[in-house]
């Protein structure tokens, strides 16, 4: 049979955050192919994409996309055979084995999923609240919180909610290991069962799975109640941001200190290779400190430049979201 092997390297790419880094399961490092999907699994993530393969196994991932990234020709000649996946371009072949039994539990995804339309703007909502999740997926605040009318993350220095146009009936509870990769979707219907979540995106058919953890996640209206003096922040903060991230720790977060005190603006940040310090004027009498990811305040200060000081935190209220840090005690 004759593949377009763009199209067939762009398939594979779609599936391939549900690839394992290493195999620690039998085939999670393995593209699998069922007649008429590729689909990848790793345990935490299941991807499955349409695509007329016209045979069922286990390929290698690593091998595949570099034989095919190796070839100059868009139309290629792919011959099944003895268990191997055969490769065939005039005087250039070449085989790949096929593991033909596959043994990752995939059955869930052949059963009939219900799916749910969700909100439009699902993607940009998830995209926003990646900013204060938790980085440990042992605790609640490792995902991503969905309830009714908003979306919303917290981690142990800030809170992020962003408010939907439509409410989505079952709460969920989304991993960030696989919010980092939703993004990359267009994400249109969800269904939670068991112990998955899946998405799908109705222009391609693809279906994007993750676990899902049977938990309470805290209610966190209190963070959002925050009363005080309103400040702004001053222009030259983005770019200074850009320089301080130079020596931004890589360890931990928040990667910067931010003082507010005496008209002046006092962005610092430290690592084990050397530290900046570096002042801007700005309208502001009452001593203010915060920890902050860099990157994450200047993605705030590209939509909205104002905020609330409360007695112990700092809200910045943009369009749809809210975003709100806690402020460092001396």
């Amino acid at each position: 049979m004759k593949i377009n092997r763009v199209q067939f390297l762009n398939a594979l790419q779609k599936v391939t955050p549900g690839l394992a880094p290493k195999e620690v399961i039998e085939q999670t490092t393995c593209f699998i192919f069922t007649k008429n999907h590729i689909a990848a699994y790793n345990d935490e993530i299941a991807i499955s994409y349409p695509f007329d393969i016209g045979f069922t196994g286990a390929i290698e991932n690593k091998e595949l996309v570099d034989l095919l990234t190796s070839l100059d020709k868009d139309e290629i000649n792919v011959i099944i055979k003895d268990n191997e996946f055969r490769v065939i371009i005039k005087n250039d072949k070449s085989g790949l084995k096929i593991q033909s039994e596959i043994t990752l539990p995939l059955d869930f995804l052949e059963q009939e999923i219900q799916f749910k339309k969700l909100p439009g703007d699902f993607n940009e909502a998830l995209k926003t609240c990646m900013m204060s999740v938790d980085n440990d997926p042992s605790t609640v605040f490792g995902y991503v919180h969905v309830l009714d009318d908003f979306v919303e993350s917290c981690n142990n220095y800030s809170f992020t909610r962003y408010t939907l146009p439509d409410a989505i009936k079952k709460e969920l509870l989304i991993p960030a290991s696989a919010c980092r990769h939703l993004n990359k979707y267009k994400l249109t219907a969800y269904c939670k069962k068991d112990a998955w979540i899946h998405f799908k995106e109705k222009s391609t058919g693809l279906i994007f799975s993750c676990r899902t953890i049977d938990n309470t996640y805290p209610d966190c209206n209190d963070f959002l109640k925050v009363k005080g003096k309103k400040i702004t922040m001053p222009e030259k903060l983005y770019s200074v941001l850009s320089r301080s991230k130079i020596f931004a720790s890589d360890k931990k977060a928040p990667d910067v200190v931010i003082t507010l005190a005496d008209n002046t603006c006092t962005v610092h940040s430290q690592n084990e290779k050397g530290w900046r310090t570096q002042k801007i004027d700005m309208n502001v009498e009452n001593e203010i400190e915060f920890g902050i990811d860099a990157a994450v305040l200047q993605t705030v200060l590209k939509n909205i430049n104002r905020a609330i000081v409360g007695p112990s935190s700092i809200k910045f209220k943009a369009k749809n979201y809210a975003y709100v840090i806690n402020t460092i005690d001396e």
